[in-house]
């Protein structure tokens, strides 16, 4: 007989408490909170986030949840969204490489907005976030990588998953409603990888927090969608992937983890770059190789990694996160690659684009074999200077996954994105309540921090 996945899902979500968590599946999310903070506080000032926070405030309505850096309050669906957008902006927070998706882009600020709605506590916090994360995962892990290499969609569709559970949970919704919450979300989500290099890319992650916040607010209201929406024929699964494993859902569900599978960036941009970024920063210190001695730099690499981040020329943010022969030049001559580089007059450089210029990009189908699609981030790099010297080295994927990763970098990658944005004692104030979240009777206090 065919498993009821939809409804096992539901049940296992409405049946989870703060107690079934293992500790290490707590310290994840506490991490993954303050880094996805972190990343939307960076982004607090950018021309596209000012305009968005402008429209919901311009649209008005109930005063639910907190406009994060901002302070002012909108609806709960418009603050999701705003904070969404704001926290995938730079491409800086984490990836989970099995979904080929950023899960706390979309969750956490979904699930900060719908805590502050019902004046949650920090145990249903951490709960909500960690069950919409596992089942994220573990739903995008068995339709990737098609969705995204084959049928062309972007991982919103999965993260979509993650907000609407994380928000049907802190609306306490029974097992019968949040099948239903689900449903909604999994037939309204959308958004084309064809439009990653423009502002849309941050968009998608507005739109699928707004679309999981209405859903689980709408099955509050008895609406309905398949009951069977993941596994049946034209639905989630079959529609969005050509190769799916829908057994891998639920295998081993409550006993292994996902949560504890992704992994923090310390770069922003597209997380397969990272590699190149520490590869080429290492030969140019190695060998205090200038720009002006550069006379060829060849880059091999996954035939997938190269297509996405083929740009030789960006103009523009959105278009500098996925272009690997700018990061590389950037890191050549700037040897360094933050949110520095993104800024407009650093992309347009004209040094830059000299050595941009002395790029060639070469497909080796042998990283593929070697490392799968799990390891695209394996390039090869090739100096080679104007006196004949060449200095080459192949890099494995750099990762860091969240459980291996210490507090101390965690809070050094906090500090170094929300300086501009909060002061040091707001700043130490977020840090002191999210280490300790589990034991706050209410979120309001940790809200309150999170404003200029």
């Amino acid at each position: 007989m065919k498993r009821k996945i939809t409804e096992e899902i539901a049940t296992f979500i409405t049946n989870l408490t703060f107690k079934d968590l293992p500790m290490q599946v707590i310290e994840a999310i506490k991490k993954y909170i303050v880094d996805t903070i972190a990343c939307a506080l960076a982004a607090t000032n950018e021309r596209a986030v000012k305009l968005l926070r402008e429209l919901v405030l311009e649209l008005g309505g109930r005063k639910e949840a907190t406009l994060w850096g901002d302070g002012r309050k909108v609806p709960s669906p418009s603050a999701a969204r705003v904070n969404a957008f704001m926290s995938d902006f730079y491409a800086f927070n984490e990836s989970h490489f099995g979904s080929f998706a950023h899960i706390c882009g979309v969750t956490v600020p979904v699930a900060f907005a719908m805590a502050e709605r019902e004046e949650s506590d920090g145990k249903e916090l951490i709960t909500s976030i960690a069950v919409g994360y596992e089942m994220a995962a573990r739903i995008g892990s068995a339709i990737a990588p098609s969705y995204y290499s084959e049928k062309g969609f972007h991982n919103s569709i999965v993260s979509v998953l993650g907000g609407v559970i994380a928000a049907s949970k802190l609306l306490k919704l029974d097992t019968e409603r949040t099948l239903h919450a689900v449903s909604i979300a999994a037939t309204s989500i959308g958004g084309l990888r064809g439009s990653i290099y423009t502002m849309m890319r941050q968009y998608h992650a507005c739109n699928s927090a707004g679309i999981a916040v209405l859903s689980a607010l709408l099955a509050t209201k008895d609406f309905k969608g398949a009951r069977d929406i993941l596994e049946r024929e034209k639905g989630y699964c079959d529609v969005f992937s050509s190769r799916v494993r829908l057994t891998e859902i639920l295998k081993d569900l409550g006993k292994k983890w996902h949560v504890l599978e992704g992994a923090v960036k310390f770069y922003p941009g597209c997380h397969n770059n990272h590699g190149a970024i520490e590869t080429t920063l290492t030969l140019v210190k190695k060998y205090d190789i200038k720009p002006e001695q550069v006379e060829t730099i060849l880059i091999a690499g996954n035939p997938m990694h190269i297509d996405v981040n083929l740009i030789y020329e960006p103009n523009c943010c959105e278009e500098a996160l996925f272009s690997l022969p700018y990061m590389v030049a950037a890191c050549i001559h700037d040897r360094e690659f933050t949110l520095r580089q993104l800024q407009l007059d650093k992309i347009c450089d004209p040094s830059i684009r000299t050595l941009q210029k002395r790029i060639k990009m070469v497909k080796d189908p042998s990283f593929m074999r070697k490392y799968g699609y799990g390891g695209q981030g394996a390039v090869s790099i090739s100096i080679k200077t104007k006196d004949g010297n060449v200095y080459t080295e192949c890099t494995e994927p750099s990762v860091s996954y969240i459980p291996y990763v210490s507090w101390e970098r965690i809070e050094r990658k906090y500090y170094d994105l929300t300086q501009a944005s909060i002061s040091e004692d707001k700043a130490k104030k977020v840090l002191q309540i999210c280490r300790s979240l589990e034991k706050q009777s209410s979120i309001s206090e940790l809200i309150r921090e999170i404003i200029a």
